[in-house]
């Protein structure tokens, strides 16, 4: 249209140029998709685990490959996809139990390093991050023994390894009891013998309630559905996670029968049982606690077997938690009141806000009260003495005992 050879040169290089360009992408597709596994083929407390599994095109040999996660920074990395690729990304992260946070976007690149189509974004779903544990060398247990065998000391005679009295050799009793020294001084002869009387061995039962109705921050202005809570934050949730999965591997570790109830779901209780198996199986199900919504009122308290001990975990915001607590003690069961809520900030709050915080924690302290005057101990897990306080009580019942 100019009559300049020169311009007609230079756009018959972009047309050429672009032609190329899609008739690569039109001969040419990307597939990839996404799982969540671990990379050492168990998981971990506090790490999440995401794989991206990218399958590469007929054109194009590279891409780019962004992940992203809340309170770190972004990768950004370039990835060889001449063959099928199984990219594994793990991150440390303070919060705990179902989350959806990891993010994925793919750029397909060219051989010669130009774009190749257009990001490709997608959410890794139920990613789920273990709770950590806190070891604890004694916790108290239940004074209620069950069963014919397991590792506490039952009231009754019977197959043991602590001494209970002596007694005449009957039907029954094996030869390898028989304490001849105790026979020898027995001033009415040699006609019956003394054999050593043993405690039985049995099992304690220890339930470890979660109140997960809720979840909330150390930030009171995040207590609501306005203001996101951060995620370098531990929220009561996060607490109440780690505390029931140190407790139950402690009873567990100490040869106690171990059961899980949510106060938020009542319909999928675990049953007490013991071994490496059925921690894993309370510890994931402890994991994938989570607020519900709204959640009905309990008519009764949890049905928990009889003689058992019971942890209540809970923040103790409302009348519900307090209220089990005492119907649990009416029962006849050994309560221990395990607090988690964080450490409050108070920052960025109006005098409305603070009056109506005085006010929650007002009726908080009042339940609290009214739990510890029904012989409730009442322990703090944000506090650094947790584990001594716990071995306190469970020496302190032994001497009872």
């Amino acid at each position: 249209m100019t009559g300049n050879p020169s311009l007609a040169f230079l756009a018959l290089a972009g047309l050429v140029t672009t032609g190329f360009g899609y008739v690569a992408r039109q001969s040419g597709t990307f597939h990839y998709r996404f799982a969540v596994r671990s990379a050492t083929g168990r998981a971990e407390p506090n790490i999440a685990y995401a794989t991206a599994i990218l399958t590469p095109p007929e054109h194009g040999a590279r891409a780019i490959v962004e992940v992203t996660f809340p309170g770190t920074t972004p990768l950004l990395l370039q990835v060889d996809v001449s063959r099928k690729r199984d990219i594994e990304f793990s991150v440390k992260t303070l919060r705990t139990g179902p989350r959806q946070q990891f993010g994925v976007r793919v750029l397909p690149l060219g051989p010669s390093g130009d774009w190749f189509g257009v990001w490709s974004q997608s959410t890794l779903p139920n990613t789920l991050v273990l709770a950590p544990t806190t070891v604890l060398t004694h916790i108290p247990t239940s004074t209620v023994t069950r069963g014919l065998t397991g590792p506490r000391t039952a009231r009754r005679a019977g197959e043991g390894t602590e001494f209970r009295d002596l007694g005449p050799m009957n039907w029954g009793d094996s030869q390898r009891r028989i304490d001849w020294k105790a026979s020898a001084r027995d001033t009415s002869g040699l006609e019956q013998l003394q054999v050593r009387r043993t405690h039985a061995q049995s099992e304690a039962t220890t339930i470890v309630i979660v109140d997960s109705r809720d979840e909330i921050g150390p930030e009171v202005i995040t207590w609501g559905a306005l203001n996101e809570i951060r995620a370098d934050h531990h929220t009561s949730l996060d607490l109440a996670r780690a505390a029931a999965v140190s407790i139950a591997q402690a009873a567990i570790a100490s040869g106690d029968r171990v059961g899980f109830e949510d106060l938020a779901r009542p319909r999928r209780p675990i049953n007490p049982g013991t071994g490496p198996r059925h921690l894993q199986r309370i510890r994931h199900a402890i994991s994938l606690t989570a607020p519900q919504g709204s959640v009905p009122e309990r008519v009764r308290a949890p049905m928990v077997p009889s003689g058992s001990f019971v942890y209540l975990i809970s923040t103790f915001l409302d009348d519900a938690p307090s209220t089990t607590a005492l119907s649990l003690v009416a029962h006849g069961h050994q309560v221990i009141a395990v607090d988690v809520l964080p450490r409050l900030s108070l920052w960025e709050l109006s005098d409305r806000q603070r009056l109506a915080l005085r006010l929650v924690m007002v009726k908080r302290d009042a339940r609290l009260r009214m739990v510890k005057g029904m012989g409730i101990d009442v322990m703090q897990w944000t506090s650094e003495n947790v584990s001594r306080a716990l071995a306190g009580r469970a020496i302190s019942d032994r001497r009872k005992r």
